[in-house]
């Protein structure tokens, strides 16, 4: 004798199966998304985007993880310049401490900002582009436990350009400076000087463009 089945009964199945439907189309509508937003991410990245996940990164980073050895893939947000400097940058270095053991200035965020006490914080700020290149401003303040008085404020501008479809630091030049700031150079400039420091940077520069 076959079950004796309500109406109740049929209500609810009709609803659960409509259920499960509409959790399905969401899932897949969900998972489009994802992917469609991971390759507008990967291949366009606004600039502002770019130069505040850098920023961060280097804020955070320590010595023997910095930028300039590239342990964290942070390569990917500098233009080839860049990163081409930086390579003779720490190759000299390296060849200046074995020849001097003395302190260097090494490419990491204090060299970016200029300052052996680093902000605390910096937040990009929307930027100014073109086709080809982009100012984004950032601004950036000192917080507790640090050299600078809380609140203390610097601002600093990246230069971005596009490689290959990708927004790319190309340089920083200082704005407005905190009271007793001096910085005159742009983070190239420091990086050239970098390159400079052993009494023969010739060899780290050999095959260098």
């Amino acid at each position: 004798m076959s079950p004796i089945v309500s109406p109740l009964d049929i209500r609810n199945v009709k609803i659960m199966r409509y259920f499960f439907a509409i959790t399905g189309l969401l899932i897949l509508s969900s998972t489009a998304i994802a992917a469609d937003l991971g390759k507008v991410g990967a291949t366009d990245m606004p600039p502002q985007n770019t130069t505040q996940i850098f920023v961060t990164k280097i804020l955070r980073e320590k010595f023997e993880d910095r930028f300039g050895l590239n342990k964290t893939g942070q390569f990917a947000f500098l233009s080839r310049r860049i990163q081409n400097l930086i390579a003779i940058a720490e190759c000299d270095c390296a060849r200046a401490y074995a020849e001097e053991q003395q302190p260097l200035p090494w490419v990491d965020a204090e060299m970016f900002f200029d300052r052996w006490d680093t902000p605390t914080a910096c937040s990009a700020m929307p930027s100014s582009s073109t086709s080809s290149g982009a100012t984004v401003p950032l601004a950036c303040t000192w917080g507790e436990n640090k050299d600078h008085l809380p609140g203390t404020k610097l601002q600093v501008f990246a230069l971005l350009v596009k490689e290959d479809g990708k927004w790319k630091i190309d340089d920083v030049i200082h704005g407005k400076q905190e009271e007793d700031g001096v910085t005159k150079t742009t983070f190239v400039q420091r990086l050239i000087e970098a390159g400079n420091q052993s009494s023969d940077p010739g060899i780290c520069k050999k095959g260098k463009p």
